[in-house]
């Protein structure tokens, strides 16, 4: 365990005691693993982002080689609305995603945690957000990863594909925020971009709690609890910030698999983006 300019605490599952990770997990919500994924994970997938978005550059732009993997996102971004949506659709079922999901580190955390089957979350389980500088629509107001969860017993993998600041749009969390329980998002929260919704819980619920920003390097990966309060931050840098997102349940603890619908859906509706 080691702590960091920023007062973030880091574990890792090389040195760190399964009960020293534990009891930081139940007390704050959250634990910051470092170097959950290799360099050669984490190249692995950019790599693969750089073959796709090539082709396309080449077939759509007339274009080269780009400097850097994401070189010509943002002007395929620019064809056109339907082409973003589809661009952004094929990037987040890469394989080297799953990879990352399937990553035995992944599973030794959700051992740890005490997940016993672990079940990848079949809406908004795996994925890749894409932040671009400057652009705000999309940003996700305060929230809890309670959508589309199946059982309490679950946890969620942030984990980005570079170094992140608060200048990029680091995650922004407020440790011990998941001792509220779950709270149902508000219809006057809600943020909208092209038909797209996003659900948000009112700033007053952060009022205790001191945000912080999860400012942390390629590889490393934040796990944290469903109900943990956590907000999306604006990229004012000049670089896109890629970021992978993994969620488990539990398949053992689905306990409400004889009713007709999903209680958990009721705190939040919106498309998870």
């Amino acid at each position: 365990m080691k702590s960091t300019a920023t007062t973030m605490t880091k574990f890792s599952l090389d040195t760190d005691s399964a009960e020293e990770i534990r009891t930081f997990y139940e007390d704050k919500g959250y634990v910051i693993f470092e170097s959950l994924f290799s360099n050669d994970d984490i190249d692995r997938t950019k790599n693969q982002i750089r073959a796709i978005l090539e082709s396309e550059a080449e077939r759509q732009l007339d274009a080269d080689a780009g400097e850097q993997f994401d070189t010509y996102l943002e002007p395929l971004f620019d064809i056109s609305d339907d082409y973003r949506h589809n661009l952004y659709n094929v990037l987040q079922d890469i394989s080297s995603l799953h990879r990352l999901a399937m990553h035995d580190n992944v599973f030794e955390v959700m051992e740890l945690f005490g997940i016993e089957q672990p079940a990848l979350r079949d809406l908004g389980g795996l994925g890749l957000r894409i932040d671009l500088p400057g652009e705000d629509e999309f940003l996700s107001p305060i929230h809890q990863d309670v959508y589309p969860m199946k059982a309490e017993n679950c946890l969620n993998i942030w984990a980005p594909l570079h170094d992140v600041s608060a200048e990029n749009g680091a995650l922004r969390i407020y440790p011990e925020s998941h001792e509220l329980g779950p709270i149902p998002a508000e219809e006057k929260y809600v943020r909208t971009y092209k038909g797209n919704t996003k659900q948000g819980i009112p700033e007053t619920y952060t009022s205790d709690y001191d945000g912080l920003f999860a400012e942390i390097d390629a590889g490393d990966a934040v796990v944290f609890h469903p109900y943990l309060l956590h907000q999306s931050t604006p990229n004012r840098s000049n670089d896109i910030r890629w970021t992978a997102t993994i969620r488990f349940d539990d398949a053992t603890d689905i306990q409400w698999m004889t009713e007709a619908e999903n209680p958990y859906i009721e705190y939040r509706h919106d498309e998870l983006l």
